[in-house]
């Protein structure tokens, strides 16, 4: 099956009075329902135990009743109309359906073999159109990691003294011999660590990163620590037991590779009361993009099988999902049970962990996203002037925006059409397009997450608005700011002497095209195309001592500056508690209020405060000394004639 890409069906899961509810968000829309567990702790055992078997029954109406439990309890009503209608228009647009089970605040639902999810007999686990992924909520998702090549691969084998000999040497060469073809091409690097210690590791990946690192071992879980492990080697060739935070926070003192495999029994469990404690959670809480981790004891010939065919797929450029997917389809083959032991837990959002430097400049483009970021922007923290063909461009951060797309073809904008004539300020065009707003894992007021539509292109400043830009329309500054400079942020204006501000640069320009972005608009740039957000000066790594100057920091990738910290930013909606759990278009917020909404966090705010999804608010005439704005400038779409001629 050829597939051009895929569609996210998010089932977020929590716990309702001793039952759960499952609501879902997908292509056809949201839909919700409750269920309680379809099975016994025995059945989970008994899977547990014919996994771990080096002779087992087939699996037959056992294995599938299990799964097809699974599906009608959590997929019954209105649940199962919007996965198949999802589904229905996924096919039609040559894509495949990922489900992405978000179990957060359902830790024991982990130790629920999600992967044998079956229907009618079949397997979504091992159908590349329905990958299955754990898909863990954390503040910032990952995108994908640019690298050049070859990718390299580290690979650690341990078989400690006192525990079951491994397979590791045949393991290693069944490995290599997979790979070869791929190294000879230079797109993979295999390095096997000669002491797999943990001061070797460590020492190793001070000495050079790499992009995957490789497990092959024992693993354990230990239910009463509430935590796991896995099992190195110490300095006389016995078990030295690295615990998952451990683990985790020796890959992140260092360049974290992109992805763990964890070739170890248990290496995916965790413990009922927190979906971290074990060792593939804990190491994504610590950053990294994806694991892939065993939930059942597995056998030799079942590891040395997945992780041949998952390279291979990796290496030929499928998602880590899709990658899974393939390699427990070639498990199945010869493993009745063990197909589906591994487990991908992944907050990399569409998959990809890897921008590798492409052979050519084709622009592909697929009718059906909604959104295809290809802006590559020229930055400069010095906001000098720069050529462009050969015309100075005073203080223009030039770039090439894909914004629309249609049946006839697409269109292109540069920020250089944005900045308003008479004051020197630059924007950068924000695509039309879906996103999921708020978070589970938020406050109240961003609850629950809701799919929206920004179904217009538009200008959004690429910094916030600078007390120089300030004094350029209203006048001597007079606001009462913790710091001054030209290139400092505003602060210590309310609200309304924001309007004001936008009425002036309104009149300048002869139209009415500039506002304050809306909540919705504001939260869509911030989380910028894959879903991630950059840092930025909050209080965690402040080296400004309060305001820094705009453009101090990381760029997103839409392209702005300061998204989250510097200063709280001004939109333009009132603020209300109560978050609408339906989808919307162009969301403007409560028509009438008390207090406007503020966004971003500021150089004094906590990183809990300076994320994407953080709402606060204050009253339109507030004065704060780490409140300012931003100017969003609506944008007419041009008229596309063809692809050939943007």
């Amino acid at each position: 099956m050829h597939l051009s890409g895929y569609l996210n069906f998010d089932i977020f899961i929590e716990p309702v009075s001793g039952r759960y509810s499952a609501r879902v968000h997908g292509p056809a829309g949201e839909a919700q329902t409750e269920f309680q567990k379809p099975f016994t702790d025995d059945d989970l055992q008994k899977l547990w135990k014919q996994t771990s078997a080096e002779e087992y029954h087939s699996p037959g109406e056992w294995i599938e009743n299990l799964g097809e439990k699974l599906f009608l309890e959590v997929f019954r009503g209105n649940v199962d109309t919007s996965f198949r209608l999802s589904l229905r228009e996924a096919r039609g647009a040559g894509k495949g359906l990922r489900l992405r089970f978000h179990l957060t605040q359902v830790p024991e639902l982990a130790a629920w073999p999600w992967e044998y999810l079956c229907d009618n007999g079949h397997f979504f686990g091992m159908s590349v159109e329905t990958p299955v992924v754990r898909y863990l909520d954390t503040s910032v998702p990952q995108k994908p990691l640019k690298t050049e090549l070859p990718l390299r691969v580290l690979v650690l084998m341990a078989s400690p003294r006192g525990y079951e000999p491994l397979a590791v040497e045949e393991e290693w060469q069944r490995l290599s011999q997979a790979l070869d073809p791929l190294r000879k091409d230079g797109l993979i690097e295999l390095e096997l660590l000669p002491e797999a210690t943990l001061t070797a590791l460590d020492e190793d990946l001070r000495r050079r990163p790499c992009n995957v690192l490789h497990f092959v071992g024992h693993g354990k879980f230990y239910p009463n620590r509430k935590d796991g492990a896995i099992l190195l080697l110490d300095e006389r060739g016995g078990a030295k037991e690295v615990r998952g935070k451990q683990l985790g926070g020796l890959l992140a003192g260092r360049k974290l590779p992109r992805l763990v495999v964890l070739n170890a029994c248990e290496g995916a469990r965790n413990p009922e009361e927190d979906s971290f404690a074990g060792v593939a959670p804990n190491l994504v809480r610590h950053g990294l993009a994806a694991v892939v981790a065993m939930q059942f004891p597995i056998t030799d010939a079942a590891a040395i099988d997945f992780s041949e065919r998952f390279y291979q797929m990796l290496a030929e450029g499928l998602p880590v999902d899709s990658a899974v997917t393939e390699a427990r389809r070639e498990m199945s083959f010869k493993h009745d049970i063990e197909w589906g032991a591994p487990v991908l837990y992944m907050r990399a959002p569409e998959g990809c962990l890897f921008e590798l430097p492409a052979k050519g400049d084709k622009l592909g483009i697929d009718p059906y996203e909604p959104v295809i970021p290809m802006s590559k922007r020229l930055t400069t923290n010095a906001l000098p002037s720069v050529k462009v063909g050969g015309k100075l461009i005073r203080r223009s951060l030039i770039a090439l925006s894909l914004v629309g797309v249609s049946a006839l073809g697409i269109w292109l904008a540069r920020t250089d059409e944005c900045p308003p004539k008479e004051v020197d300020m630059d924007f950068v065009l924000i695509p039309a397009g879906n996103f999921l707003m708020g978070s589970q894992d938020g406050e109240d007021d961003e609850k629950p997450v809701r799919q929206v539509t920004i179904s217009q292109p538009f200008c959004l400043g690429v910094y916030e608005v600078t007390q120089e830009q300030w004094e350029q329309v209203m006048g001597p500054n007079k606001a009462q700011v913790s710091r001054r400079g030209d290139l400092l942020p505003i602060t210590g204006i309310s609200y309304d002497d924001v309007q004001e501000f936008l009425q002036r640069l309104n009149k300048e320009e002869g139209k009415n095209v500039f506002r304050l972005p809306t909540e919705a608009e504001w939260e869509y740039a911030a989380r910028g195309p894959d879903g991630e957000s950059s840092g930025g000066n909050c209080l965690h790594d402040d080296p400004y001592d309060g305001l820094a100057r705009v453009g101090a920091y990381q760029t997103n990738d839409w392209g702005a500056y300061d998204m989250l910290g510097n200063v709280w930013e001004w939109v333009g909606d009132w603020y209300d508690e109560t978050y609408p759990k339906e989808p919307s278009a162009n969301p403007t917020g409560p028509k009438t209020g008390t207090e406007r909404v503020k966004r971003g966090g500021g150089f004094n705010a906590a990183d809990k405060h300076c994320r994407p999804a953080r709402r606060n608010s204050h009253k339109p005439d507030s004065h704060e000394n780490n409140l300012g704005f931003r100017v969003l400038r609506e944008l007419e779409p041009p008229t596309i004639s063809s692809a050939s001629s943007p």
